[in-house]
């Protein structure tokens, strides 16, 4: 997928569309949400590419993390359907049901793109072992 000439109304940069599906990009995304005061910006993790380089072993995990998805049916929390709530439904100053379930999709997704980070950086350094020595390279069209 190429980079789209405007993105919530504001003009791509071109150093933004040269990196538009790696972490770079999904940075540029989320603060253009953030600008429009949309704090809880919809996921940006299935926006990148894998980076070459890595082995097929932690390609596997990268996709695993990637594939997460926080469905919002159950919910752990001290009651028997999930979430936290008091007796006489929400506390005082609380917010709806529905921004809960949103900050924690958002919670979900950071820790899914934290987790596909970590096993990137730890593929790419050359000190997992795990790797299994096949690297991957995406092949460029000619």
């Amino acid at each position: 997928m190429s980079a789209p000439e405007e993105y919530l109304g504001t003009a791509v940069p071109a150093r933004i569309r040269l990196v538009w599906r790696t972490w770079a990009g999904v940075e540029w995304r989320i603060a253009r949400h953030a600008d429009r005061g949309n704090l809880q910006s919809p996921d940006q993790r299935f926006g990148v590419d894998i980076p070459d380089g890595m082995c097929s072993v932690h390609r596997r995990q990268w996709r695993r993390w990637r594939d997460r998805r926080f469905r919002g049916l159950v919910w752990p929390g001290p009651f028997p359907n999930g979430g936290f709530r008091s007796a006489d439904g929400f506390r005082a100053g609380r917010h709806s049901l529905d921004v809960e379930w949103e900050q924690h999709r958002c919670w979900w997704d950071e820790q899914s793109i934290t987790q596909m980070r970590a096993v990137e950086t730890l593929c790419l350094s050359g000190r997992s072992r795990q790797c299994d020595g096949v690297r991957y390279v995406r092949a460029v069209a000619a």
